[in-house]
């Protein structure tokens, strides 16, 4: 028998006996506890960094995961799927226990790309979660990072990954929100309040785009304008795009609405030149927004990245890279402008 069968038929004997006699079983909850705040349903959105299973390299979907106690709190039970594409895919189920052998927290594992199991080499606020599952693609092992960010809020990556041995990249970090069903929160409100209006932007290119007529180097002035639908359920934007000092601009429309799905604040920019870009605000950092950013572009590949839009006051805002070749840089500041 394997060990995860001999765990599941562990926890399934367990229940049943306190169910019949009425007695209430010993409970390890004392060494799940730090991991308590994990429980409940969570969905958080990714962009996936390789081909795995159904889900394909550049794939962007939405991962969505239920955690609850089972055993009078004795080990800990996962559901988890994601949709991509609007279908529901890679299936699995976990569980978490203490394995008082090993003197850690166990994690076994099953679903659409094969069994396995790790064990939490850390709990807490930052969970650390060694694992290893062994499917028909292979055996793929690895590292999962789990932190806390706030009682409805934390981040999930994977370093070290390998399958069969050969090293595949990080999966870049997911921010997972609890699912609350509320329409909208503070996080939209704070947005809606301070975009309403009209700004101006500028910046430099920081890439060439030939196809497009942009140089790396080149200045840009951004003129720009958020308003408000009547229901104050969804921002309509508009402005142009001019080079400084070039006969060259583009018209661009938007739209920005609070996803109750993923519990973020999503913008949709669509550009005259066929750019797209899409702009996700996960959480409040001080007075500004931290989320990331995807830019589609003809002809040049797909510029991802975490984002922070700085808002010293009410009047300006500034979007900085977090992560990726231009980390560190500016990407464009703002100034708001006075109705005439």
């Amino acid at each position: 028998m394997s060990r995860m069968t001999s765990i599941l038929l562990a926890v399934l004997l367990v229940g049943l006996t306190a169910a019949a006699d009425g007695a209430q079983p010993p409970s390890d909850y004392k060494h799940l506890k730090p991991l308590e705040w994990m429980i409940g349903d969570w969905v958080g959105e990714f962009s996936a960094p390789f081909d795995l299973g159904p889900v394909r390299k550049g794939d962007r979907g939405l991962s969505f995961v239920s955690r609850r106690w089972a055993v009078d709190r004795s080990c800990m039970l996962l559901d988890t799927h994601q949709v991509v594409g609007g279908r529901r895919v890679a299936i699995s189920h976990e569980v978490a226990a203490w394995d008082a052998a090993a003197n850690r927290v166990g994690n076994w594992a099953f679903g659409a790309l094969g069994t396995g199991g790790g064990a939490f080499t850390e709990v807490g606020d930052k969970a650390v979660l060694t694992w290893t599952v062994n499917g028909k693609d292979g055996k793929l092992q690895g590292t999962s990072i789990l932190e806390k960010i706030d009682a409805d809020s934390y981040t999930w990556r994977a370093e070290q990954i390998t399958l069969d041995g050969r090293k595949l990249p990080d999966w870049p970090m997911v921010t997972y929100r609890r699912k609350t069903g509320a329409p909208a929160d503070d996080l939209w409100n704070a947005w809606r309040d301070l975009a309403v209006g009209q700004w101006i932007g500028t910046g430099t290119i920081s890439r060439d785009a030939p196809n497009l007529g942009l140089a790396k180097g080149d200045q840009f002035t951004y003129l720009w304008t958020w308003k408000s639908d009547p229901s104050g359920a969804v921002l309509l934007g508009e402005g142009e795009f001019r080079l400084v000092g070039k006969d060259l601009k583009s018209a661009v429309r938007a739209v920005c609405h609070w996803d109750p799905e993923t519990r973020q604040v999503r913008q949709v920019v669509c550009w005259s030149n066929g750019q797209v870009e899409e702009i996700l605000f996960q959480r409040r950092q001080g007075t500004g927004f931290v989320g990331t950013y995807v830019a589609k572009t003809p002809g040049s590949t797909t510029e991802r990245a975490a984002i922070v839009l700085a808002c010293p006051d009410n009047e300006s805002a500034v979007y900085r890279y977090l992560d990726g070749p231009r980390k560190g840089e500016v990407s464009s500041s703002w100034k708001r402008q006075k109705s005439p």
